[in-house]
């Protein structure tokens, strides 16, 4: 087993050899069966399978089928398939087919120089050499055995001829040595055979002889023949027409070939129509020529010999190409600008797979390709290139340079010497940065001019340039009264003027115009006219600011702005920012901002359709990385990973944070400084690298600091990176913050705000934090709402909580922090949460300070807050509440809804705290359900809203005490007993009066007596209350409220409130029937009128309306219809004593009286104080039944009554009515007779 292991040891390396030697692998290449070795290449040469639909070999078909056909053209454009559809033809057909071509590979996008451009004969006599040249030497120089044209060619049989011709020359020898025996022999019989194999041999050896020379005798051609004394010329064909001069090897050629067409290729490249010409002459000779056919030819129809030409469409101008070919079939290309997108993507990622380079892409540089050879070609360069370039390039960017390749493959071999198009445009790229430098320059000094000049600037607002100027006008043309001035043919007013964008319009006058009112003596007013100022704007704008045109003033006025200012200020910044920013400009976007004219460089370069490497160039294809695609990286002090960085950051390619470096301090190196301050700082180990080195990348470290502060947002993937796997968080948070102390404040609108804070809280100094990072107590905001989140992130904080308490954070919600223990007892003893109901109840839970109240209950936190609080919670809790009362009295008492059972003693707490709102007391307390039985232990700023609130008992005694108070709102007060149930409850009891001192009382009971707010009702029922009479009214009180003192006898009659009644009827009357007595005895002193009495009437007594009645005469009762009616009225009611009226009245109101009833009513109760002939005429004006009383013979019932009783008893006994039956329920009442009647009554 040993020995065999160490043969096979032995062995192996004899076996590498012979395995690596040349011949043992040619031997593998011809056993193997022959295939390409990979399906992703792509071969240029024309296919066999492009006519799939058979339509271009129809038309072939036919026209090599008709005889009158001889030329044959395919047209269509380069690139269109015209060889591969030939080709296919040629498979397919039985046709032997002669194939010329005539390509050239001139460079078209390159411009010759004028006159350099061969001659058209010269042309003309290459392409006539290059198609002889392919005819005869493309077949078998045997089938041309008289062809004068020789070709090298191999003889063959060598040996044997050699052989041969010296058996030959033996043969003749002993035929000539034995002839006289041969020549004495009889007959051939008696030859032996030997001798006339012999004699056979040499005489058809030597006609073998005499045929190869007559066959090399056509190939001689003798040009010149010299004598001794002359030379004869014997070629007079002139060199210029190679076809004219060899037409008969045509011929001859054409004669001993077969060929069914001659297909020429790419004659059109040449440019040379009269080739054309030529081979249509051609064509017709051998076509006219008598043909010689072998027996299989003569079976078929003779077919002329076909010339086929494969040419562009622009060969023959207008109509002249369809009148000299015979057929011609079109081609229509396979591949053009619309559909190359689709060829280019089936070449560049075959079935369809990913490769990372955009349609867009794909669909916008397929638009300047239109050749399907160059695009395959294209597609095997980028594979090649992409495997051996490695790394990790853009493959877009490599595409583009394998397009500029092909496309301009002369500006590509110079791009590698330094020289071409692309290298001269890419070279620019410095001196456009310095350009665009020094622009950004000139604008930063304009600006910080424009902000200095501005200090000088006397103007504050443009308005004030116009003041200047048009009183610069007015005072120099003080002759006319200008009122306005001509801006083209309008004229503006001073008014309009004053508008900046109006003012403007009058700076391209030439010769100023204006409009003025001028005096005119003959009509001794002004009149408007046109007055001509033979200056120009300019000439008056110098004279006004020497010096200084007014669009720059009105620059300066602006830039004093403060607002325009600190604009001014900004735009200054980002113009410093801008040319920070040129040096990492790709260089798309610095030509695109530049005067680099593509186009022209190109052209000095000799390229004349620069329309693609535009493209390329602008869209950033191609530009100053270049060379990373067409050179091969080698490994040495940098490895493929930091190779593949450095080119990402060269494509301007932005990588993942954790893109692995190997040696970051090479990579630093070859990174330029301006790399520093862009998106490809930011790698993980990278930055560990500049931040454990600040000594030595100190201004690298800056740069990468100032990209993160301006580009925070784009930034967050590198920081969530950097979290999880870099070694110096805290090295970069610190850096950071210190070089940008807004970061904290910025970080706050971020997704990853939570992770920002807590490291900052982590690794930034709490004093520095506190006092330059918490602008505008943002951080302190977002801590109170997301502490929770931020301080359960898994790191150290080794600065404890400090920060929160410098900050003065308040927790939101300290329910939050309840599952951190630290942070939760933290917050409590350093009153760090925000006072809300929440908080204090779970502080009154986790730290309680007491056990109950003093009668031992455990206060309710929900209905008695405060009041737990001092009972039951802890010193901090109770210290916080109490340095901070009014913040716990709106966010916690007074948002608690349930909270009204606060005890007294903390309610007077509450309001009596030195440092309380007393607003915020004020509500605290009338929130709760105790109501104050008096003012006492209330503070006396505090005793209006409480007593108007409900928060104090409202009786007669705290009204009073309140009432004196010295900033007591007396309106207020009055106007709030304006309340049904209250004054209904104050009306129950009367204002006492002290004894000791009743000034408060008197003056209490004069203002409600003197108010005229309160509703009449609750007026009435207040002054109820009042202790106290007046002689007279409160002055200027109304009527109504001066009805409710009398009717309540506060105002009583006498000899003052009586004459202050005289303007209503109603008041006197009041006051009258309150004293009723005093009126009946002093009628002389307060006289009063017949309305009085009639409204007495309505309001007194029976016995009071007796005497109002026999107080009014007989004239007041004639004279009003109103005492008529109401007299009458008392005059007609039951019961009445009929005593003491006047007759005279009482007669008066029978006649009279008006209504129902009222007549007939004094007539019963006043029947016996009338004559006869007074009642028989009041019944004749009775209703019925009474009216049928003095009617004669009438027996009339009425209703029995007492009084109607008395009243018919009193006319019986008068004999008005003859007599009366009574039956108990009817009265009968009968009538005299018609004589009697007569004569008792009268004759009516």
């Amino acid at each position: 087993m040993i020995s065999r292991t160490k043969k096979l040891k032995y062995l192996e390396p004899v076996l590498r050899k012979i395995f690596g030697t040349k011949a043992f692998k040619r031997v593998c290449w011809y056993l193997k069966y022959e295939q390409p070795t990979d399906e992703r290449f792509f071969d240029l040469a024309p296919v066999d399978s492009a006519d799939p639909d058979g339509l271009y070999g129809k038309a072939l078909d036919f026209a090599m089928q008709n005889a009158a056909i001889r030329n044959i053209a395919l047209t269509g454009p380069y690139g269109s398939g015209k060889t591969s559809v030939i080709k296919t033809y040629e498979k397919n057909k039985h046709y032997r087919f002669l194939n010329v071509s005539l390509a050239t590979f001139s460079d078209p996008n390159v411009v010759n120089a004028p006159g350099v451009e061969p001659p058209a004969d010269e042309v003309t006599v290459k392409i006539e050499r290059s198609i002889l040249q392919q005819m005869l030497y493309g077949t078998d120089s045997s089938t041309l055995p008289y062809s004068r044209f020789k070709r090298i060619s191999k003889p063959q049989w060598l040996s044997i001829n050699a052989i041969c011709f010296t058996g030959w020359i033996v043969a003749c020898g002993l035929l000539y040595h034995e002839k006289d025996k041969l020549l004495a022999t009889p007959s051939l019989g008696a030859l032996e055979p030997l001798w006339i194999f012999i004699s056979l041999y040499v005489v058809a050896y030597f006609a073998q002889l005499i045929s190869r020379a007559h066959k090399a005798s056509h190939s001689l051609s003798v040009k010149r023949l010299s004598l001794q004394n002359g030379e004869v010329e014997l070629d007079k064909t002139p060199e210029s027409s190679i076809l004219n001069k060899h037409l008969d090897e045509i011929i001859y050629f054409f004669e001993e070939n077969n060929y069914d067409a001659v297909i020429f290729e790419d004659l059109d490249r040449f440019g040379s129509p009269e080739i054309f010409i030529k081979l249509r002459e051609i064509n017709k000779i051998i076509n006219d020529r008598p043909k010689r056919r072998s027996f299989l030819h003569r079976l078929k129809i003779a077919q002329p010999l076909k010339f086929l030409y494969a040419i562009k469409d622009d060969v023959f101008l207008n109509k002249d190409r369809a009148k000299f070919f015979d057929f011609i079939t079109p081609i229509i290309p396979i591949i053009n600008n619309s559909n190359s997108r689709e060829m280019f993507a089936e070449c560049i990622s075959p079935k369809g797979a990913e490769i990372g380079i955009g349609s867009r892409f794909l669909s916008e540089v397929s638009l300047y390709l239109d050749d399907f050879r160059l695009i395959k070609n294209i597609s095997n360069e980028f594979l090649v290139y992409r495997g051996k370039v490695g790394g990790d390039p853009n493959l877009e960017k490599l595409l583009s340079m394998i397009v500029y390749k092909n496309t301009y493959p002369k500006d590509f071999e110079e791009l590698h010497h330094g020289k071409g198009a692309l290298y001269r445009i890419v070279d620019q790229r410095v001196s456009v940065i310095a350009a665009a430098s020094s622009q950004i320059d000139e604008d930063i000094e304009r600006l910080k001019k424009l902000v200095a000049s501005s200090e000088g600037e006397v103007c504050v607002a443009c308005e004030d340039m116009v003041r200047i100027f048009w009183g610069h006008l007015c005072g120099n043309y003080q002759d006319n009264w200008i009122v306005g001035i001509y801006s083209g043919d309008s004229v503006m007013p001073y008014e309009e003027l004053l508008n900046w964008q109006n003012f403007r319009k009058i700076f391209g006058e030439k010769s100023i115009r204006v409009q003025a009112k001028v005096y005119t003596p003959r009509y001794y007013q002004y009149q408007l006219q046109d007055v001509n100022i033979d200056s120009s704007f300019r000439e008056l704008e110098q004279a006004v600011s020497p010096g200084l045109k007014f669009e720059d003033r009105y620059e300066r006025v602006n830039a004093k702005n403060i607002q325009q200012r600190h604009k001014l200020n900004s735009e200054i910044e980002a113009l410093k920012w801008r040319k920070s920013e040129l040096a990492r400009k790709p260089l798309r976007e610095l030509i695109g901002g530049a005067d680099v004219e593509i186009d022209v460089v190109a052209l000095e370069h000799g390229i004349n359709d620069s329309r693609l490497l535009g493209y390329l160039i602008k869209n950033g294809y191609l530009d100053e990385t270049y060379h990373l695609y067409i050179s091969i990286f080698h490994e040495g002090r940098m490895s493929r990973n930091d190779w593949n960085y450095i080119q990402a950051i060269r494509d301007f390619r932005s990588l993942d944070p954790n893109t692995q470096i190997d040696t970051p301090a090479e990579v630093i190196a070859e990174m330029r400084e301006e790399d520093f301050g862009a998106v490809y700082v930011l790698n993980v180990m990278l930055m560990d690298h500049l931040l454990v080195t600040p000594h030595t990348n100190a201004s690298k470290i800056q740069s990468a600091l100032g990209y993160l502060s301006k580009r925070f947002a784009e930034s967050e993937d590198f920081f969530s990176a950097y979290w999880m796997s870099g070694r110096a968080v805290d090295k970069l948070t610190l850096a950071l913050a210190e070089s940008w102390p807004q970061y904290a404040t910025i970080a706050l609108d971020s997704d990853q705000a939570n992770k920002h804070v807590a490291r900052i809280l982590s690794f930034v100094p709490p004093v520095y934090l506190a006092q330059h990072m918490n602008t505008a107590s943002k951080l302190s905001s977002y801590l109170s709402k997301n502490a929770q989140a931020i301080f359960s992130e898994n790191i150290n904080f080794d600065s404890g909580y400090s920060a929160l308490a410098l900050m003065s954070v308040k927790i939101a919600d300290i329910k939050t922090i309840e599952g951190l223990p630290k942070l939760f007892s933290y917050v409590y003893e350093n009153s760090l949460y925000l006072l809300n109901s929440e908080s204090v109840s779970l502080v009154l839970e986790k730290f309680p300070g007491g056990n109950s109240n003093q009668d031992g209950r455990i206060v309710d936190c929900r209905i008695a807050n405060y009041t737990a609080i001092k009972t039951q919670g802890g010193s901090p809790l109770i210290k916080y509440v109490f340095d901070n009362i009014d913040w716990y009295l709106e966010d916690v008492a007074l948002a608690l809804e349930s909270n009204v059972s606060e005890s007294e003693e903390s309610i007077v707490e509450v309001m009596n705290h030195p440092d309380v709102d007393s607003e915020l007391a004020i509500r605290f307390a009338l929130k709760q359900d105790h109501v104050f039985c008096d003012f006492e232990n209330i503070p006396r700023s505090m005793w209006g809203e409480m007593f108007f609130n409900g928060g104090i008992i409202v009786n007669w005694e705290n009204i009073l005490n309140y009432f004196s108070h010295e900033d007591c709102e007396k309106d207020r007060l009055i106007k709030s007993l304006d309340n049904e149930v209250l004054a209904t409850n104050l009306s129950q009891s009367k204002i006492q009066i002290p004894k000791d001192d009743a000034s408060i009382v008197q003056a209490f009971c004069l203002a409600l007596t003197s108010n005229t707010t309160i509703s009449m009702a609750n007026f009435a029922r207040i002054c109820a209350s009042i202790p106290y009479h007046y002689k007279s009214f409160p002055s200027g009180l109304p009527t109504d409220r001066r009805m409710i003192l009398a009717g309540l006898r506060i105002v009583r009659l006498n000899e003052e409130s009586f004459p202050s009644t005289s303007e209503s009827v109603e008041l006197r009357a009041a006051l009258i029937r309150n004293s009723f007595d005093l009126y009946l005895g002093k009628t002389d002193i307060y006289p009063v009128g017949v309305d009085v009495k009639i409204l007495l009437l309505s309001t007194v007594n029976e016995g009071q309306k007796s005497e109002i009645v026999k107080s009014i005469s007989l004239e007041e009762i004639q004279s009003n219809a109103k005492a008529l009616r109401e007299v009458s009225r008392f005059f007609s009611r039951l019961a009445i004593s009929t005593g003491g009226y006047s007759k005279e009245a009482v007669a008066y109101c029978l006649a009279n009286a008006a209504g129902d009833g009222v007549g007939t009513g004094i007539l019963m109760n006043f029947v016996g104080n009338l004559t006869d002939q007074q009642v028989a005429d009041a019944l004749k004006a009775a209703p019925e039944p009474y009216c049928n009383f003095v009617k004669p013979n009438v027996r009339q019932k009425i209703e029995r009554t007492e009084r109607h009783l008395a009243f018919v008893k009193a006319l019986d006994q008068r004999d008005i009515i003859s007599s009366v039956s009574d039956d108990g329920v009817t009265l009968r009442v009968n009538t005299y007779k018609k004589g009697f009647m007569k004569f008792l009554l009268g004759d009516n």
